[in-house]
């Protein structure tokens, strides 16, 4: 996502990225965001759902197996993370489409339009 190498310029007319931001430093956000807008169509749409919240979770054993990844939970759209992003890169806000608590945590769904 932060490098979509061989992905032509306007390539898609949506992106649906479920859970794959929350593996992002924040300092690299906006570079995701910027390369997802390069490779949408002219009023292509991008869904996103995330982990609400301002921690990071990380694991060393995942599903019973040795691992090493984190988990970083976002304000939502209306934190200056996220407002930067969509400005830096131009995306107009859609709409927060719900918050859902699931599990132990809190998820947005977001619909950003190009």
């Amino acid at each position: 996502m932060l490098h979509l190498t061989g992905v032509a310029d306007n390539s898609f007319r949506a992106i649906a990225a479920f859970y794959s931001i929350i593996h992002i430093p924040p300092p690299h956000v906006v570079n995701a965001f910027r390369e997802m807008k390069r490779v949408l169509q002219p009023s292509g749409v991008l869904l996103l759902a995330f982990h609400i919240g301002k921690e990071t979770v990380h694991k060393d054993e995942w599903w019973g197996h040795p691992a090493s990844v984190d988990f970083i939970f976002y304000d939502t759209v209306g934190s200056a993370l996220w407002a930067g992003a969509y400005i830096t890169c131009g995306f107009l806000f859609a709409t927060e489409l719900d918050k859902v608590i699931r599990y132990t945590s809190v998820f947005a769904n977001v619909l950003i339009k190009k």
